[in-house]
């Protein structure tokens, strides 16, 4: 006689699917404007080409990928209607636009508003100057790792001690210019910006592009998000570094007025 679980996934089975799957989607999101290969999304999670394939056909039946012409693998349609749905209920971007705008406008640069996620960092919102569109670099919904770029690193050095220590164990990262940040090189850097108070990176998202950050805090003193202006290196002069820094740390005020005054408490995963 059959029992009763016959052709029922163990709990564990399934929770391990689910991670799989949800990984998978990560790192789709992370790359969507080009979009991922097979052989990509195998090399990068580590898994077994056959499985990386079925969870693709699944993932793509129920319209949360969609394959191009190419055979890069996108979000699909489904995955667009779930973060509208969500979006209803997450109100930090929108709160924080008007200042994240402003400092554009002002500075003449591009401007990201980047939070912790896991041991990665997303980007919530950016503005570019009203007068230029050649701005590359992160794009809303884009994925690095924590501690990569002055947001990121921004966040991850006002963390808890231990939450730290746990990226800095975690070995060296590849970064999106495609050079490698080892622990020894980040902990200084941590270091750094624990003491001067903001992050400063060069090159590490896009090659010829440096960057300053700020953390921002919520009333518990733990950082909510990060606000970072992005400059040209080749532009980047003592003068406009210290206008754009004495310009970031104003704005960085007033997004933490914001997040105090709506009561936004840092949290991960994103659920405000």
């Amino acid at each position: 006689m059959p029992r009763a679980t016959d052709g029922i996934q163990p709990r564990t089975t399934r929770i391990q699917s689910i991670e799989r799957a949800a990984g998978l989607l990560r790192q789709i999101a992370a790359s969507n404007l080009t979009g991922l290969r097979l052989v990509d999304l195998v090399r990068m999670s580590g898994l077994p080409k056959a499985t990386v394939s079925r969870i693709l056909s699944e993932l793509s039946t129920f319209g949360f990928v969609v394959r191009d012409d190419a055979h890069r693998f996108h979000l699909g349609a489904f995955s667009r209607e779930l973060g509208v749905a969500a979006s209803a209920h997450f109100r930090l971007p929108d709160l924080c636009r008007p200042v994240v705008a402003s400092l554009a406008d002002l500075t003449g640069e591009a401007v990201y508003l980047k939070m912790k996620s896991g041991t990665e960092v997303i980007c919530l919102d950016m503005a570019t100057p009203a007068k230029r569109c050649d701005v590359g670099g992160a794009f809303k919904g884009c994925r690095v790792s924590l501690g990569v770029g002055a947001g990121g690193l921004a966040l991850l050095s006002f963390l808890a001690e231990e939450e730290r220590r746990g990226v800095l164990n975690k070995g060296r990262i590849l970064l999106p210019s495609g050079s490698v940040l080892y622990p020894d090189t980040l902990a200084r850097r941590v270091e750094q910006t624990r003491a001067t108070g903001f992050a400063e990176s060069a090159g590490e998202v896009v090659p010829g592009m440096s960057a300053l950050g700020f953390p921002i805090f919520d009333t518990g003193g733990r950082p909510v998000v990060a606000m970072s202006v992005a400059v040209p290196t080749s532009k980047l002069t003592a003068a406009h570094r210290r206008f754009v820094l004495e310009r970031l740390r104003e704005h960085a005020g007033r997004v933490q007025t914001v997040i105090r005054h709506h009561r936004v408490m840092a949290h991960d995963p994103l659920s405000y």
